[in-house]
């Protein structure tokens, strides 16, 4: 077990905590980014360095002691203010943006305590994992959890929404080659709580640490110095997995109201026409303006909710939450809130048809095929 040492350790420390997108953080949100953490239970927020090397001492000082401090010590990857917050009921659900992404590599909880088996084990799992790190190494990193396993991480180009949908995609993308130690409780997971590196597995008196792509302990400088060099998840990459989130999400919600509600178009099932520029949008992540108008109006009268309006637009590669909700609302407010359920007759004004957008949109960023598809008949009106 390694001795702790104050060389670096800020520096590492205040990265950890604010991430590579603090600035655009406080951008969005108005406010310095804070990570929650806890014990197990939720303690309070980690806001710099400072405080995060200050909780590392105090948990390291009740270990010597065999009393006070944390037996373990965690930290939320998901950035956070409660700040933002006035409701303390609301704040649970506080999680606002994630500014990496991270999975868990276990070993079996029953091998764990068998120092054969545990050495059999971890020996297979490091294998792997130095071999996904030497053709990643300029992306991903390695944080050794001090008993039984390891974490995996990326940075992301952008901060994301706390979606678990995009979460749980990015971090099946980071397993790959490694399935076999995927915890598979922890995916798509916004809110779980790491054990910071420099800290203290009670467990088995080993210390947390960041390593090497050779899984050999870096030092808090050395640290420092790694996480600085790292490029970022390739956003196309970050845009195709969030992309297929939406499909595989708006595909289950679709056979959910199907099933909920048998039987043709009162089921709310979705013009062909419509359905295909869901598709291209997922596909392309563009769609032109008057597509968009037509596919929020179409999903509202078929009896999506405001929010999973907003969900489907996630696929978009100039998605924007506060825009496509503004945008979402207007529509909503034009059609009136009575125009749900596939009743036109109460709609002030009804979702638009296939030719207005072929002919608003003149062939771009639709798909090429979209005036095949349109009806014969007025069947959005009917």
């Amino acid at each position: 077990m390694s001795a702790i040492t104050l060389s670096g350790l800020y520096g590492f420390a205040d990265l950890y905590v604010r991430g590579r997108l603090a600035e655009e953080f406080a951008r969005q949100r108005g406010v310095a980014p804070c990570r929650e953490y806890g014990a197990p239970a939720r303690l309070g927020l980690v806001c710099d360095g400072g405080e995060l090397v200050r909780l590392i001492l105090e948990a390291e000082r009740g270990r010597l002691k065999r009393g006070g401090g944390p037996n373990h010590l965690f930290i939320s990857m998901a950035l956070v203010d409660w700040r933002l917050y006035h409701d303390p009921q609301a704040r649970p659900q506080s999680y606002v943006a994630l500014d990496r992404a991270c999975i868990d590599l276990d070993i079996p909880a029953e091998c764990a305590q068998d120092k054969w088996c545990r050495a059999a084990r971890l020996g297979r799992l490091k294998a792997a994992l130095r071999e996904k790190l030497r053709k990643y190494r300029d992306v991903l990193w390695a944080e050794w959890t001090g008993f039984k396993g390891y974490r995996l991480c990326a940075w992301l180009p952008r901060l994301l929404p706390a979606d678990r949908a995009v979460l749980e995609r990015i971090q099946l993308w980071l397993a790959r080659g490694l399935e076999e130690w995927l915890d598979r409780h922890a995916v798509g997971d916004v809110k779980r709580l790491f054990r910071v590196p420099y800290s203290i597995n009670p467990k088995s008196g080993d210390r947390a640490a960041i390593v090497d792509h050779l899984l050999e302990e870096l030092s808090a400088r050395e640290t420092a110095e790694r996480l600085m060099s790292l490029r970022p998840l390739d956003a196309r990459v970050l845009d195709r997995l969030a992309r297929e989130a939406v499909l595989e999400a708006f595909a289950r919600e679709r056979g959910a109201r199907e099933a909920r509600r048998p039987g043709g178009r009162a089921a709310g099932r979705l013009p062909r026409w419509i359905q295909a520029l869901i598709e291209y949008m997922r596909q392309t992540g563009n769609l032109c303006h008057a597509a968009r108008v037509a596919v929020a109006r179409w999903l509202y009268f078929a009896g999506y909710s405001r929010e999973e309006i907003i969900g489907v637009f996630r696929a978009a590669a100039d998605f924007d939450e506060r825009k496509t909700a503004y945008h979402v609302d207007y529509e909503i407010r034009r059609m009136g809130e009575e125009c749900r359920a596939w009743q036109p007759e109460e709609c002030r004004e009804r979702p638009w048809r296939c030719e207005t957008v072929v002919r608003t949109c003149e062939g771009k960023k639709v798909p090429p095929s979209l005036p095949e598809l349109c009806p014969g008949r007025r069947e959005d009106v009917h």
